[in-house]
């Protein structure tokens, strides 16, 4: 006879380390996978039902880069204690990554049981706690998957319930989404919006398109807009609220800028070429465009290939991303500006700028929101704000520009208050390159 403890304390230990995750005492991956294949096959035994949640939890980094890493630790270990509480013994609970954690609910009958485990989980974990001293707020979001209602297999049920995890995010976060096929035929339709944008940008199939800018009191061109839009294989002429959301996300939107920079800087420089009275052309620039290391760059290498000086570009920026303070933004305007490019800020008026933020930022112009605009006639604080808007600017010594003018009358209540310049249907639509230059060329 021999004792054989413990070589079988040592073999446990063996096992708990390749099925078990060491800092949350759950089931990694690998247990994860093999329990849901367990679970798949005792369902269709049973004629029973297997529900997957898939969950990670919001702002995660935040609390690592605030609260250092041990908190983050404790934060997990809470987290799987409040996943144990939530669920049966028979059903599993898995670490299978960083903050990603799922559940495995096996024999499900009842499909509000699913419900009331996802409504359990998120108003708990949106809870503050105290770890270590500190009152961490953190969140979660949820994707349900069912098997055999959504899935075939294991891998199958994973992969939706990931779709249905990303559109819990999407919806703002904290909260939970069941899969369903609408879903998933959205994300094939982005698959193929994101390939064909990858095509478009080596193809070139984009095209630019002009709208002036006016003087409110004489009438003559201060400028004029570059406008973005998309030729689609199909024949289509897309807009770029059709894309250029998706470009965003999807990060081919500093692709998409590069090009319309250049397109624009060299649009610039043929109506000097031609003949025409030199004027600058403004571009509209995304938050990621700005935020980019290579934004200030881009920029100037349009300018150097187009040949033309800064003074005759504008960028456009949205309030956010122009009171946005990380990232180096406000050193990458401040560049531009010392550059001699003109910095303007879009649809000004609906937004969240900050007054005191606004007299730092090297900004010359403020365009007012076309709402604004839009409600002028109408009794109410519009033309009142429009004003005070044209009036701020004034003293800090800004130009000051009507968007979506479409009126006569509408045109009339933006010259009272003395707003610098205007820009609208009533004038002109965003026209192509060639049509542009015939328009410009038929002003007297």
């Amino acid at each position: 006879m021999r004792d054989v403890t413990e070589q079988r304390k040592a073999e446990q230990e063996i096992q708990k380390l390749a099925l078990y995750d060491q800092l949350t005492r759950l089931s990694n991956r690998y247990e994860f996978e093999a329990r849901l294949k367990t679970a798949i096959t005792l369902a269709d035994r049973q004629d029973a039902s297997v529900a997957l949640l898939l969950l990670d939890l919001d702002n995660f980094k935040h609390v690592n880069d605030n609260y250092g890493h041990p908190v983050g630790d404790e934060l997990l270990q809470y987290t799987a204690q409040v996943l144990l509480e939530s669920v049966r013994e028979s059903d599993t609970v898995a670490r299978i990554g960083g903050d990603e954690f799922a559940i495995i609910l096996i024999n499900v009958e009842d499909p509000l049981r699913i419900r009331q485990v996802a409504e359990r989980i998120v108003n708990k974990l949106s809870q503050p706690v105290l770890l270590d001293g500190s009152l961490v707020h953190t969140g979660t979001s949820v994707g349900i998957s069912i098997y055999p209602r959504d899935a075939t297999d294991s891998k199958e049920l994973v992969r939706l319930g990931d779709k249905a995890l990303y559109e819990a995010k999407t919806q703002g976060r904290g909260t939970f989404q069941y899969y369903d096929e609408v879903m998933d035929a959205r994300a094939r339709g982005e698959r193929i919006l994101e390939n064909d944008l990858r095509l478009a940008v080596v193809r070139e199939e984009f095209e630019m398109f002009f709208q002036p800018q006016l003087r409110s009191v004489d009438g003559g061109i201060l400028g004029a807009e570059a406008l973005i839009r998309w030729r689609h294989p199909d024949g289509e002429l897309k807009m770029p609220g059709q894309f250029i959301v998706h470009a965003e996300k999807t990060g081919i939107i500093n692709d998409i800028g590069k090009y319309v920079l250049l397109a624009a800087c060299r649009e610039a420089r043929r109506w000097r070429d031609t003949g025409m009275a030199p004027m600058p052309v403004a571009v509209n620039v995304s938050p990621s465009q700005v935020k980019d290391d290579g934004f200030v760059a881009a920029v100037t290498d349009a300018l150097e290939e187009a040949g033309i000086g800064p003074e005759w570009l504008e960028i456009e920026l949205t309030e956010n991303i122009a009171l946005d303070t990380g990232a180096g933004v406000l050193e990458k305007l401040n560049q531009l500006d010392r550059l001699g490019v003109r910095l303007a800020i879009d649809d000004f008026g609906t937004g969240y700028a900050s007054l005191a933020y606004l007299r730092k930022l090297p900004v010359r112009k403020l365009k007012i929101d076309q709402t604004l605009i839009a409600n002028m006639l109408q009794p109410g604080p519009d033309y009142a704000i429009t004003e005070a808007i044209v009036n701020l600017g004034r003293s800090l010594n800004f130009t000051s520009i009507a968007e979506g003018v479409e009126t006569t009358a509408q045109a009339d209540a933006v010259r009272r208050t003395l707003c610098s310049g205007m820009q609208g249907f009533l004038f002109s639509r965003p026209l192509a390159a060639d049509d542009f230059r015939d328009w410009l060329a038929g002003q007297k």
